[in-house]
């Protein structure tokens, strides 16, 4: 048959073939123009300033750059699910399988060519399933070097867009989620820190700097360790010729010299002119001996455009954030910084160094401390002045108040740093803030890592002289994918020991110890008393006091205190009206004995400064309640107060007259609030009464069982460093016991007594604002002997009937001055003086620190304006119209 067909063909005339040759190279000719002028994917599109962007049904919009005029484009898009199955044809396949396999693919590949110009800007929307859009992340496709690029991208989240620029005649460009990988570790070594080497990826050693003449000064630390790359010091900008060909040499052969026994070079320069070109010329000589060139990008304030163009040339880009601990909170400068970086840079080239040391911040300054330095802050022992003769003993029995002399005004645990802190204010009244390095907190910074996809995590301090205890667990746990620990909370310790060294007696706790009372109940003799601080060092000693014992040579004054008949031991007659029970208290003009804080409630902390002269050191905020509420809302005050050197309590009632209450969300929101770092909780408010309480359901066993028990329970377990103090119940004698609308505050307290209440609470909380005669006072009132008309009165019956420590939540005194006359309501106090006030107010400072019974007094209020006829706030508060404040200078004068 073919020869048959081939005699045919052969027969065909030599005319006929030139014809059909000629349209087949017509044909062809035609094809080839075809591809030429319209290539596969449709018609080019001409951008103009009359028609400045084309936009794709696949979701992307291209449109003309700042400064191009006209420009021809054309998009193309191969689905993400064609791409997956390999069915794109033979290029994209081999795209598929060099795909890494922590990239997701999101979108569909969009393919855009240009003519007439090389840049343009596209929009291309956030595909499905982008969340967390924090490792949301553009590639494009480079078929000649077969390899995923990661291409410069923002976030437009108003818009849900990402925006991108195009700068090549054809790219091809996908979005993809970065799965975090397992990070390389690495860590700066100084001297006299320690070798860590071996346990890390990376190890960083110090001891090479350059001067301010742009010498090289030192040598490298010796470190054992699989990857050694020494880090160059040039912050001071001693050298920052970058340009200077003879500089430029001179510095890189120095650098090479350094790097030739090691893996590379971590660069900690001054970003200045010339020194991407600089890098460029370093990195290739590095890389041409197979050694690798890292550089240190510090704060939050960078070009991330140059440092993209910086990154073409370096193996890692470690941005280092700063030393401030604030700045790695959720939507903090450091987040910010590490988006705008991994916007710019391929972020398995990122790594986040931070520090993990000791840190002060006094105003814009952020400095490292020392162990020591911050312990000297606690000062040293001293008895508060009255109470100890230099040339005589104390005798058996005597009290003797010590304090720390120290500047420190508050201390605690900042559960969203995960970090012990101290604040205290210098000479020239500014505020000093110390942050003690932890594992926790550590692990807090480093996490962002894991956030962004970041390919590497480093950490200065943990081979420092001054690291803290357990720091590595922090970065041990980080690489783990474990959380570290909270540290020990801070905390101050009092011990007595005899002559032969044997402890006598210990009493720890928070900074309310800077004050200490030791009773010498011992026999004559010598007797050292030693005042330590722990946390999650070892405990350390801040000072000692030799103390003796024998006859006194001189009266010294003692405090006595006589106590009631304890209520606690029997059952009164609920209708019996209690007869109020003086403390025999010898007064004292200063705050000088035992556990015992001062604070203030106020609504915004609109007077720190005031606060501070008077000596609180708490504040208290109020949060009316409701279902659904957020704790984190009240993060902004809490940081404000801590920031202003303020432990925060937080008073936490509902809404008026409630009808019922939904406990388990309350209780949720309670824990919620722990874990924000507040420091106390009041647990309601005024519960005897139907203002606050549902009436058909007042009784101490109900609020205790329903509400107080669980709060404390879920308190501790988020937070076990919070203060929980008990709601305060109404003061008042109206009900007779107990009726319809509510109950007398002490048969109330009888039944949360019953209940168990002094399980689950630290602390009793306790109204006072009914006084109209001064606190020393224990009779007398004008309206009645009822016991809430006096200070000791109400101390003696809820200390003799829990027998729990005091708190008072709200302790205040009314007085119309500079406002008029008060409502009928509030006649009571119509005499009471702005100068009664501040001399009441102090007098209950000093009575409340040498009880033994009061553990916190916040006053009520510091500057409430609110005048209302039934609700006259403002007359309570210590700042008077016109911004003075009596009571502030009353409350400083009794400052020991």
């Amino acid at each position: 048959m073919l020869t048959q067909m081939g005699t045919r063909l052969s027969s065909i005339p030599r005319k006929i073939w030139i014809i059909v040759a000629g349209v087949a190279l017509v044909v062809t000719l035609g094809i080839v123009v075809l591809a030429i002028l319209q290539p596969f994917g449709g018609a080019f599109t001409s951008l103009n300033t009359a028609n400045p962007s084309i936009m794709h049904p696949d979701g992307l919009v291209v449109r003309l750059a700042e400064g191009t005029s006209e420009l021809q484009v054309r998009v193309s898009t191969i689905p993400r699910e064609v791409f997956i199955a390999d069915q794109a044809g033979k290029q994209w396949g081999v795209a598929h399988q060099t795909l890494q396999s922590r990239l997701t693919p999101l979108s569909p590949i969009y393919t855009v060519d240009m003519r007439g110009g090389h840049k343009a800007i596209a929009e291309m929307a956030i595909p499905n399933g982008s969340e967390p859009l924090a490792l949301l992340t553009l590639y494009r496709w480079e078929p000649d070097e077969e390899r995923w690029i990661s291409v410069p991208s923002t976030l437009d989240l108003a818009r849900q867009v990402i925006v991108f620029t195009l700068q090549d005649p054809s790219q091809s460009i996908m979005a993809f989620h970065v799965q975090p990988e397992p990070l390389t570790a690495g860590v700066v070594v100084s001297e006299g820190g320690g070798d860590l080497g071996v346990g890390y990826d990376l190890v960083f050693p110090e001891g090479v700097s350059i001067d301010s003449q742009g010498e090289f000064v030192g040598e490298p630390l010796a470190v054992t360790a699989t990857t050694v790359m020494p880090l160059i010091d040039n912050r001071a900008g001693g050298f920052m010729a970058y340009p200077d060909p003879a500089q430029q040499t001179r510095v890189i052969d120095r650098l090479m010299s350094i790097a030739e026994s090691r893996h590379g070079l971590l660069l900690d320069f001054n970003i200045g002119q010339g020194y991407g070109d600089f890098l460029a010329i370093l990195a290739e000589q590095l890389h041409a001996q197979d050694k690798r060139l890292d550089i240190i990008v510090r704060g939050t304030t960078f070009d991330a455009a140059e440092l993209a163009g910086l990154s073409a040339h370096v193996d890692r880009v470690w941005l280092a954030p700063g030393d401030d601990p604030m700045l790695y909170l959720p939507n903090g400068q450091a987040e910010e910084a590490i988006k705008r970086c991994v916007s710019q840079v391929d972020r398995s080239k990122v790594g986040l160094m931070t520090s993990g040391l000791n840190v002060e911040i006094t105003g814009e300054t952020i400095a490292t401390i020392s162990r020591e330095q911050a312990l000297a802050l606690f000062g040293s022992i001293e008895p508060v002045a009255g109470y100890l003769e230099p040339d005589a003993p104390l005798a058996p029995g005597d009290a003797l108040p010590l304090r720390l002399n120290s500047r420190i005004e508050s201390m605690g645990f900042d559960a969203a740093l995960g970090m012990n802190y101290l604040t205290y204010h210098d000479a020239n009244e500014q505020l000093h803030t110390v942050y003690f390095g932890s594992a926790r907190g550590l692990n807090n910074k480093l996490s962002w890592a894991n956030t962004y996809g970041l390919g590497a995590v480093s950490v200065y301090g943990l081979a420092h002289p001054q690291a803290p205890a357990h720091l590595p667990d922090g970065l041990n746990a980080f690489l783990g994918g474990q959380a570290a620990g909270e540290p020990a909370p801070l905390s101050i310790v009092w011990r007595v020991a005899d002559a032969s060294g044997s402890n006598l007696t210990e009493q720890e706790g928070d900074l309310s110890l800077i004050q200490y009372l030791w009773q010498a109940s011992g026999d004559p003799g010598e007797y050292a008393i030693s005042a330590g601080v722990k946390g999650e060092i070892a405990e350390a000693e801040v000072g000692k006091l030799m103390i003796s014992i024998g006859e006194r040579a001189t009266e010294i004054p003692t405090l006595t205190v006589t106590p009631t008949e304890s209520l606690a031991k029997a059952t009164p007659d609920p209708n019996a009206t209690p007869v109020a029970q003086p403390t025999a208290t010898v007064m004292s003009d200063t705050m000088a004995i035992g556990a015992f804080e001062l604070g203030g409630q106020t609504h915004h902390l609109g007077n720190p400064d005031k606060m501070h002269f008077a000596g609180m050191t708490w504040v208290k905020f109020q949060h009316k309640w409701g279902p659904g509420d957020n704790p984190a809302d009240e993060s902004g005050r809490i940081g404000q107060a801590h920031g202003q050197g303020f432990k925060v309590l937080m008073s936490v009632p509902g809404p008026s007259y409630p009808s019922s209450i939904d406990y388990g969300s309350y209780v949720g929101y309670l824990a919620g609030l722990a874990s924000q770092g507040v420091d106390g909780i009041e647990v309601w408010n005024e519960m005897n009464i139907d203002r606050e309480w549902p009436a058909s359901d007042i009784s101490g066993a109900s609020y205790v069982n329903n509400m107080l028990k669980p709060a404390y329970e879920a308190i501790k377990a988020a937070n076990p460093n919070v203060l929980v103090i008990s709601g305060a119940p109404a003061p008042t004698g109206f009900f007779g016991g107990c009726g319809a609308n509510g109950c007398d505050d002490w048969m109330y307290l009888i039944q949360m007594r019953d209940a168990g209440a002094g399980n689950y609470m630290d602390c009793m909380g306790i109204h006072y604002n009914e006084g109209i005669i001064p606190p020393s006072q224990n009779s007398g009132d004008p309206r009645s002997e009822h016991y809430t008309r006096y200070y000791a009165g109400m101390v003696d019956t809820y200390y003799g009937t829990l027998g729990k420590t005091l708190c008072f939540t709200e302790l205040g005194y009314l007085s119309p001055d500079g406002y008029g006359a008060l409502p009928s309501l509030f006649a009571w106090a119509k005499n009471v003086t702005v100068a009664q006030q501040a001399q009441w107010l102090a007098e209950a400072a000093i009575l409340s620190s040498q009880s033994g019974k009061v553990r916190l007094m916040i006053v009520f209020n510091v500057d409430f304006t609110v005048w209302e006829p039934n609700d006259p706030q403002a007359g309570y508060a210590m700042v008077r119209p016109g911004g003075s404040c009596p009571a502030c200078d009353a409350l400083h004068s009794i400052l020991p």
